[in-house]
C-alpha cells in the first residue's frame, strides 16, 4: 500500500530524478531509512511526531475549505500531494515543499496538524500569526492541537 502511494508521489514530483542520478528504490531506502530512525524500532515510539486526521475529514475539509496541502506531514501520511515536511531534503522527492517553518504561503488553505509537543505548537502559532498577518489575500488554517 505505501509502496505503489510512494511511487506515484515520486514519479509525480521527480520528473528529472533520472537525470539528476536519482532513483526510486534509492530514495525509497533513504525515506524508510530516516523516518524508521527518527520514530525508532519500538511500536509506540514516536507515535506523538506521525499523527493524521481520517481521510474523510481531508476530504471534507477539500470539499467545504478549499485545503489542497498539509502543513505537518510526511510520504507516509500525506493525503494531498504536495505537503510540508521534517525531512525536506528526501521528502522533496516524494512532494515536500520544505519545513512549515520555512513556508511563506501568501493565500489558500492549508491543514495543520503539528507534532503534539509543546514547543513545536508554540512555534507553529507564532508562524501562523505572522502568515496571517502579513498576507492581504484570502488565507486560511484549519489547526488540529489535543486538548
Amino acid at each position: 500500500m505505501h509502496k505503489d502511494k510512494l511511487s506515484r508521489l515520486f514519479a509525480r514530483n521527480s520528473p528529472d530524478a533520472e537525470a539528476l542520478g536519482a532513483t526510486f528504490e534509492t530514495c525509497l531506502y533513504v525515506l524508510v531509512r530516516r523516518y524508521r530512525t527518527f520514530f525508532g524500532l519500538g511500536g509506540t515510539e514516536g507515535a506523538t511526531f506521525h499523527a493524521a486526521a481520517p481521510e474523510v475529514c481531508f476530504r471534507a475539509m477539500q470539499e467545504d475549505f478549499g485545503v489542497m496541502q498539509e502543513n505537518f506531514a510526511s510520504p507516509f501520511n500525506c493525503y494531498f500531494g504536495e505537503f510540508n515536511s521534517a525531512f525536506p531534503d528526501i521528502d522533496v522527492w516524494f512532494g515536500s515543499r520544505g519545513s512549515f517553518f520555512d513556508y511563506e504561503p501568501v493565500e489558500g488553505s492549508f491543514e495543520t496538524g503539528p507534532p503534539y509537543t509543546e514547543e513545536v505548537m508554540e512555534r507553529m502559532a507564532n508562524h501562523l500569526e505572522h502568515l496571517l498577518r502579513s498576507s492581504d489575500a484570502p488565507l486560511s488554517f484549519i489547526v488540529f492541537v489535543p486538548d
